[in-house]
This record gives C-alpha cells, structure tokens and sequence, in this order.
C-alpha cells in the first residue's frame, strides 16, 4: 500500500452488517476498491478475483469458461474411459496419468427413461465447456460470489459433465453445468474437482437435463443469442429460428425485429426494451438496489426509490433503449460493456450519495436531505443525463445516447467518472434551503410535480460543464 497515492480505508473482517465489531482486533487496511469487491462478505483474499476481472476487462467485458485456460495457465486434453452401458463400475484414465476407478449409478425417470451417472475426482485439464449446450458466458459478479461463499461453505453443487466420444476413441469431459463453481475453485488454486459425469447423454437430454437443475433457466437453446433468448417463452423459439436463419456471426438486435412480421415488430421491440431495463434490476450485488422499493421485501425506512422510477427514470436513460446493429459476438460485447459501466456509475452514485461514510445505510442532516431529493423520478431522469454526459465527455463518444455502450473506461478515467459523480452529489441544491430563491423554488416546484426538472437544475448550474470538471460551480449558482 502506498500511503501518499492509494485510497486505503478499513475493513471488518467479520462484516459490519452481520454483527461484526468495530474494533482494532475486526479491522484490516485495505485498498478502497478490494473494500468494494468484499462488501459484506468476511475477509477473504480478493486477488484472484480482481485478476479475473482484470482478464474479462481486457476481452471486453465477455468470458467463456474456455477462454479462462489462458487465464488460469493451463490446456485441456482428453480422457479414456473403459465403461459400458450396464456397467456397475467405471474405468478412467485421466490427463495427468490417473487412472482411477468410480461406481455408476443408474436411475429412472417417471417416463421411464434410465440416466448413468458418477462421481469422481478429476484435475482440471480434463474439463472442457460443453460449448453446444452451456454457449452462457462466465459472469464475473456470480463468480465472486460462489468464491466468497465458498471460503467458509463447501456444500454447493458439485459441476455435471456429459461425454463427448471422439474418432480417436477418446472421450471429453464436457461440462453443461456448474462452470461458475469451477472458477471459484480454479481461483482458491484448487487444481481438481469432484464432477457428477453422465455417462448416456445426448446434446438433447442434455439440454432437458440443465432446464431442470437450473430453475431459473427455464430453457437453454443452443444459442449465444442471450438478450433475445430472455424477453420471454413467445419470442424464444422465433429468436433461435431468425439466429438459425442468419448464422449466429449475422444476429442482432435490429435484425430479429426487422426479421419478425411487422404486426409483431413493436411487441418484440417493446419485449425487448422491458428485458434491458430488467436485466439492471436483476444484477446481483449492485449497490444502489439496497434503496429500491421491491416486491416481496420487507420495506425499510431507507428503501426509498420506487422500482418504476428506478426503471423508467434512471436506467432507461442510461441504458441504449434501440435494437442495437452489432452482429454476434460484437453484439455480447457491447451490451456486457454498458451493463459493466451502468454498474459502475450506479455504484458510485450509491457511494457518494446514498450510504454513509462508514457504508450504513443510516443517513441524518444534510446528507438524509440529499438522499430524499433524489430519489424523485424527475431528479433520477436528470442525475441519468449528466452521467451519461460525463460518460461522453471521457470517453469521446460522438452520440451520447451511446456513451456507456462504446468503450470501457481506462482506471484513470473511471476516476473522472468518480469525480463527476461526487461533483454531481456535493451540488448545493441537494441540500440548501429551496424557497432561498425563485431558481431553487424551481427545483422543488420540478421535484414535487415532477416536470420541467432540466430546465431548473440547469438553472442552478447543475450541468454537464461543471460535472465534468470544465466549468467550476459559480458562487451566483442561485440567484
């Protein structure tokens, strides 16, 4: 740590928010951004995570569980299994020069239909990515999340494998479930794991197999297509189909809905822009939700902003709403990097205008007064268009509607991004008195009837000019 240029902070070992003591002996220093990556999870060696992060930053924001051999520095290879059907015992001869032996165990569905199965301990080169059925990429939050979890609880799920037989008379181990557990293994530097292997699988039981371990997934097509996969059961099918049609390489955004007959264009566009709005109310571990009124939670003093507004006001106008024209893979990049920005710049609204100095969500004077302003739709609507603003001016973006799709800021800009954020939180009329002048009555005339908001807080000399660090806040800002 160097004292004179990082942002070093402490950290409770055992989390504040579960019980944990502020206290010399529950206290580490840490650098701002690991205190981050933590959150309220025990201490934990958060290294192989941010060189994970690192790794996806430096690919655009889009992993497979393939691409991180590379990362973890190490190559697959095949296996050779003496097995067959009917067998009560299995063979194995595994890249490192293993040979082991496993029990097989048999099945049967209320079809009728009989599944193989067994469990063994192989070294991680002998696991490949299923690539025709588990096409998802690696989710980098969801992968911190195992690997915190998995410091003090060992009981998850071990991954399922099916066999892909090869002319050579070799097999591979091909995994269709269970790559985020496999990350946070390979990042705690196991060098193997336990699998559950499916012995008689095809590519479609597969596919039926993985509807059914992941409830959330109620089906999982043989398609990189994610975005069009998830606006629901009626489009599904026709997604894969217009994919099918074009060739993964030609599918996006604008294509489905061009593709699709034009009495259906507007309900698949309508489908899909719900789906980009809802994809940023699902994020796991994003900051700013903690303050959002839900459905089924038990509403807190501080859960203040409404999901509609949450949705409509902020993320909508952060978020590029129009079907995007980038094919295939260029396509995934560009929607990983605007998630991964839009968590980014919501993070740090959070941190700057919605937890307390020490990370509570307990607030009292002039900051409480700061949160409560903000939390009306007009003034998320406009905090939305400075940050999208200020994402422009960084990055150079030509069309600002794109600012957060384009580029994925360099650390020295995410700290402009930072700044402008604070400058944004420390403007005054969060917090002064708003019947001091006919300007600051404005702003509360637009925050309570929720109309005309740009119009009074660019009155005030909140704009992007001054968030952006090119004009400085003028002293007449009010009158």
């Amino acid at each position: 740590m160097n004292q004179a240029t990082d942002d070093i902070e402490p950290d409770h070992d055992s989390p504040d928010g579960e019980g944990g003591a502020t206290s010399r002996d529950n206290l580490n220093l840490a650098h701002e951004s690991c205190n981050r990556a933590k959150r309220n999870y025990p201490t934990v060696d958060v290294r192989p995570w941010l060189e994970l992060k690192a790794f996806a930053h430096e690919r655009g924001g889009v992993v497979k569980y393939s691409d991180l051999f590379e990362h973890f520095g190490y190559e697959v290879a095949e296996s050779h299994l003496e097995w067959q059907a009917g067998d009560k015992q299995a063979k194995w001869h595994l890249p490192n020069g293993d040979i082991v032996g496993s029990v097989v165990f048999r099945e049967v569905d209320g079809r009728g239909e009989s599944f193989e199965y067994t469990f063994l301990e192989v070294p991680r080169e002998a696991i490949y990515n299923d690539d025709e059925c588990q096409p998802r990429t690696i989710k980098i939050p969801q992968a911190w999340a195992i690997y915190a979890d998995t410091q003090g609880n060992p009981l998850h799920e071990p991954p399922s494998c099916r066999l892909i037989r090869k002319e050579s008379g070799k097999i591979q181990l091909a995994m269709f479930d269970g790559q985020h557990k496999s990350v946070a293994m390979w990042m705690h530097g196991r060098k193997t794991s336990v699998i559950k292997v499916y012995l008689d699988l095809d590519k479609d039981k597969t596919i039926r197999l993985v509807g059914s371990i992941q409830s959330r997934i109620k089906k999982l097509p043989l398609s990189s297509f994610e975005n069009a996969m998830k606006m629901g059961e009626e489009w599904s099918a026709r997604a894969v189909e217009y994919e099918e049609s074009v060739g993964a390489e030609y599918a996006s955004e604008a294509g489905l809905i061009q593709w699709l007959p034009p009495q259906d264009r507007k309900r698949a566009k309508d489908a899909a822009q719900a789906q980009l709005l809802k994809d940023v109310l699902q994020l796991e571990g994003l900051k700013l939700l903690e303050f959002v009124i839900r459905d089924g939670r038990e509403r807190a003093a501080h859960h203040s902003i409404t999901e509609t507004a949450f949705k409509q006001k902020l993320v909508a106008n952060l978020r590029h709403m129009s079907p995007l024209s980038e094919m295939g893979e260029e396509w995934q990049k560009a929607r990983a990097r605007e998630i991964e920005n839009i968590r980014f710049a919501l993070d740090a609204l959070a941190d700057e205008a919605f937890y307390n100095a020490e990370g509570g969500v307990e607030l009292s004077g002039a900051d409480a007064v700061r949160r409560d302003r903000m939390k009306y739709q007009s003034a998320l609507a406009y905090i939305a268009i400075l940050i999208r603003k200020l994402y422009r001016q960084t990055l150079t973006i030509d069309e600002e509607g794109r600012a957060l799709l384009e580029k994925t800021p360099s650390e020295e800009q995410r700290q402009k991004i930072v700044k402008g954020i604070h400058r944004i939180a420390a403007h005054p009329i969060w917090t002064c008195d708003l019947d001091l002048t006919s300007k600051t009555r404005a702003v509360k005339d637009a925050l309570s009837k929720n109309q005309d908001a740009a119009n009074a807080f660019r009155g005030v000399e909140l704009r992007g000019e001054y968030v952006n660090g090119i004009e400085a806040l003028p002293s007449n800002w009010k009158d």
